[in-house]
């Protein structure tokens, strides 16, 4: 949360208010900046793009094939199996 210095109104992160509305939202750790929508029932849609561009830049430093089979040997399957799983756009 963050307070403005001018007013004391709340500013949230999209994870934030996704958290309000959907308690029970399940969110990829460190991927809250490639979350692009919601759905109705509580998913939170991540976008592919995103996923991918993170993880060959910064830290990961992965080339594009290893970003791609992070995602879909790892990532994706870490969280298939929930109730309210993220989706993948």
């Amino acid at each position: 949360m963050i307070i403005t210095p001018d007013s004391y109104k709340e500013v949230l992160t999209t994870r934030e208010e996704i958290e309000r509305v959907f308690p029970n939202a399940v969110f990829v750790e460190g991927f809250d900046h490639c979350i692009v929508d919601v759905s109705m029932v509580g998913s939170v849609v991540y976008s592919v793009n995103k996923i991918i561009a993170t993880l060959m830049s910064g830290n990961c430093g992965y080339c594009e094939r290893d970003a791609y089979t992070y995602l879909d040997y790892l990532l994706i399957p870490q969280y298939s199996e929930l109730p309210l799983s993220p989706k993948y756009k």
